[in-house]
């Protein structure tokens, strides 16, 4: 795939396309968390750890979005960035764009973070199955840390931090860690736990004794999220194209870094807002009763499983019962 960063005229994030994504996300993350609690309210059903949890992740996702036009407004992100006597100079502009990225990076990993936990604790609510919850431990142990450790490092990346906007990146040299292969570590983890997290149910479902189209269609209604992966590849994707850019043709990149940045700032975003919003399919679509009879997913899959472990129960009686009638025939 070519790299499309070497046309010079290759900009799809425009400051209006910028400034009104990040109204729209506001409205479909505020719209998603409302209808969540909306379909609890009215089935009567007691909140869990990630109902409340998704609350800090909604106010994140709005953040993240205020940060946005922040940037694009009144730090120039979309634009060419311009020379003073034809010297890199530290406008105000540039200065606001470099704060608001800092602030991009740090909050919307914490919300990725926020966001994977929400959706294992939601596994966890609808599978009492003993063999999942630890592996479902095990995978909010490895969340909690890979959210702990990107987001302190991404707040001290630097030393000082003002570095991030008292200098150029061409300058930052031995203040900072080396942050592109940083960065793109921190999306190709993400992506890599994220396809972890979506396949995780699915050989619990499998075991269930159900018909194969019943499988696929609980399935189908647990992985709808799996959009979020397609997301994180293109977010890697623009990070890869990038720092491709950034290593061929560097004085272009730090001559104009406002044109060329905003695609992973942007990404970041999308895919907070996409994961805010697919943590709450389920409960939404159990405020629908014609959801092809899967209006209510936590309550179907526990008794799937209370049926299945019944059969298993009765098959062991019925073995028992049959080895003693065939030690008192021998008898």
């Amino acid at each position: 795939m070519a790299n499309p960063y070497f046309d010079p005229n290759y900009q799809p994030y425009t400051p209006s396309v910028l400034v009104g994504t990040a109204i729209f996300f506001i409205i479909i993350s505020i719209v998603a968390v409302a209808v969540r609690f909306y379909a609890r309210w009215i089935s009567m059903a007691k909140l869990g750890p990630d109902d409340w949890l998704i609350i800090p992740s909604l106010f994140i996702c709005i953040g993240l979005s205020v940060i946005q036009i922040i940037a694009t407004t009144e730090g120039g992100m979309g634009t060419h960035k311009t020379t003073v006597n034809g010297k890199f100079v530290h406008t105000t502009t540039i200065r606001v764009y470099s704060e608001t990225r800092y602030a991009y990076q740090v909050v919307g990993t914490l919300g990725l973070a926020i966001v994977k936990i929400v959706v294992l604790l939601y596994y966890r609510r609808i599978f009492s199955v003993r063999g999942f919850r630890v592996v479902n431990n095990i995978y909010l142990a490895v969340v909690g840390a890979w959210g702990i450790a990107f987001t302190l490092v991404l707040i001290f990346q630097c030393n000082p931090i003002s570095t991030l906007w008292d200098k150029f990146e061409f300058e930052y040299g031995p203040y900072c860690i080396q942050t592109l292969s940083f960065y793109l570590a921190l999306a190709i983890s993400d992506l890599i736990i994220d396809v972890a997290i979506f396949a995780l149910p699915i050989p619990f479902i499998w075991r269930l004794q159900l018909p194969w189209n019943q499988k696929l269609g609980v399935a189908g209604i647990l992985l709808l999220g799996s959009i979020v992966v397609v997301f994180g590849i293109v977010r890697t994707i623009v990070f890869q194209f990038v720092i491709e850019f950034i290593m061929t043709e560097p004085e272009i990149y730090s001559a104009d870094i406002l044109w060329y940045h905003p695609g992973t700032l942007f990404w970041h975003l999308a895919e907070n807002v996409l994961a805010l919003s697919r943590a709450t399919y389920p409960d939404r679509s159990g405020s629908n009763t014609n959801t092809r009879g899967y209006d209510n997913l936590s309550g179907r899959i526990s008794s799937l499983e209370d049926e299945e472990q019944l059969t298993n129960g009765r098959a062991g009686v019925a073995s028992r019962e049959e080895e003693y009638s065939m030690s008192h025939l021998h008898k």
